[in-house]
């Protein structure tokens, strides 16, 4: 295979991570899945499409893959704030979240040899997340008692997170060279039909397997309540079905100082640090990341109040993005000028234009989800009487 291909291939790929996740604030189930999907099939495809591998070109991948992994989790938590109506469903998922964060954020600045950390702060909140979002698709989540909801959490983070952490952090293995090479005899790079057709006998039982389970999970769902309304993954369908008014196009610069400055300031500034541990050229600490956010978000925060002053909304989301982009690019520069010191590396505009692009867009969906969130609450509190 030339370089051009490979390059190809692995510029898709990449794309497919950093494009799908945004569509999960309006179709949450499916968009998580494709991402979850892409997220465990991409080393797969490198090795099969591509001869990155055999190059050396993945070596350092995998602390990509970890960061890729935040980026679609964060959308998926601000999405909670816009989709989820808040309570103590809400508040759950919120915790699962951060305390995965706060254990990326420890693993990813004390080194690799501390997977362990991975076990400890297990990914909950990805499967919490798809649980209720399945469970959306017919039903109001308000629904679920506490008692489910803490029940829902703790059987995903006992029976599925902690084996599947150990599995990847602990014993460091990959499913897909113990299932080639263990369950079906083949080579780790043979492809699937090659494995598949090498031990029949094992792909019938596991289709057997595959059917069982289907079947327990289609009797499971018979015991839930009825539904609520007609299957829909749109979660703005799902929203007129709670009384929710669809979100409006435009919307006022929405942004204050007390607790949601700090939750954005840690959340921005977390995941900012955690790619900043990967970007080439990049050399902040944790502390000063975090810092440094919490100023630049300081002045969006000033920007945007004086914007709300004179009435000012955006026409979209994107519109929003790109104004802000800008305006965060421009605050950046005159930062590291005022802060720039005789032998200091020169300005890194690549790396640069990608943790601003990264920050705006986590400011823009988290104010604009929590507007829409603050609405869901004052409905869901003063719900209107019809008929």
């Amino acid at each position: 295979m030339s370089y051009t291909t490979d390059l190809i291939v692995f510029l898709t790929v990449v794309a497919a991570r950093l494009l799908i996740p945004l569509f999960i604030p309006r179709f949450p189930l499916p968009a998580i899945i494709a991402s979850l999907v892409i997220d465990a099939a991409d080393q797969t495809i490198f090795q099969q499409y591509t001869t990155l591998e055999e190059r050396g070109y993945l070596e350092g991948y995998q602390s990509y893959d970890k960061a890729l992994d935040i980026y679609y989790l964060t959308i998926a938590y601000t999405s909670t704030m816009r989709n989820w109506g808040g309570g103590f469903l809400f508040d759950v998922g919120r915790f699962l979240w951060y305390y995965r964060l706060v254990g990326v954020m420890i693993f990813e600045n004390t080194g690799a040899e501390l997977r362990w950390l991975l076990l400890v702060f297990p990914n909950t909140f990805e499967y919490f997340f798809i649980a209720i979002e399945a469970y959306k698709t017919r039903r109001s989540p308000f629904s679920l008692g506490r008692r489910q909801v803490v029940l829902i959490a703790a059987s995903i983070w006992i029976f599925i997170k902690l084996p599947q952490e150990w599995w990847i952090h602990v014993a460091k293995l990959d499913f897909t060279n113990v299932a080639k090479q263990d369950v079906f005899g083949v080579a780790a790079d043979a492809s699937w039909g090659e494995a598949l057709t090498n031990r029949p006998l094992v792909t019938v039982l596991l289709a057997v397997a595959v059917a069982a389970v289907v079947v327990l999970l289609r009797r499971l769902a018979a015991g839930l309540p009825p539904a609520d309304w007609r299957r829909t993954l749109d979660a703005d369908r799902q929203g007129r079905e709670l009384g929710w008014e669809p979100p409006a196009r435009r919307a006022r610069p929405l942004a204050s100082f007390g607790l949601p400055f700090v939750e954005k300031a840690v959340l921005v500034g977390f995941v900012a640090s955690i790619f900043a541990q990967i970007l080439p050229g990049v050399e902040s600490g944790p502390v000063q990341m975090v810092v440094s956010v919490a100023i630049l978000i300081a002045v969006n925060t000033v920007l945007s109040e004086a914007l709300a002053r004179r009435e000012v909304s955006w026409r979209s989301a994107g519109m929003q993005f790109i104004v802000m982009a800008a305006a965060n690019l421009a605050i950046v520069y005159v930062y590291y000028l005022l802060g720039r010191r005789d032998g200091d590396a020169d300005f890194q505009l690549g790396n640069t234009l990608f943790l601003v692009g990264l920050i705006t867009l986590i400011v823009v969906l988290f104010d604009r989800f929590r507007d829409i969130g603050l609405q869901h609450r004052v409905a869901r509190r003063n719900p209107v009487v019809t008929g």
